[in-house]
């Protein structure tokens, strides 16, 4: 007797990311779950950021994985932001991710900001 199985992979990238909310200093991202969660549940979802004086993109954030919004607060005035999301379930992240477009512009902030790039 022969049994098949497939081990589980990574989940897709999450789809649709879109700006809900923008105000100077703080944004709320949303997205809709990846087409396929790779055979596994998917953990959490992590939200990464390219400021204009970074080269490379970095972690910022994370939600469970059945949550598809996430706030960025404390936005550093007069930078441009590129924000993306990837999906975790317990093989792996997704190989591509979800992205804006377009470069978000923060105007000027009062208060401290509380993210670090």
């Amino acid at each position: 007797m022969l049994f098949l199985f497939s081990l589980p992979d990574p989940p897709s990238a999450p789809k649709n990311l879109k700006v809900k909310d923008h105000r100077h200093d703080k944004l709320r991202l949303s997205w809709a779950p990846p087409d396929s969660d790779g055979g596994a549940p998917i953990r959490r979802y992590i939200i990464e950021a390219q400021c204009d004086d970074d080269k490379d993109f970095r972690p910022i954030g994370k939600v469970d994985g059945k949550s598809w919004e996430w706030e960025a607060i404390g936005l550093q005035k007069g930078k441009n932001y590129l924000f993306r999301v990837r999906a975790e379930n317990p093989v792996g992240c997704s190989e591509e991710c979800a992205e804006l477009d377009e470069p978000l512009y923060t105007g000027p902030v009062i208060g401290k900001n509380i993210l670090s790039f």
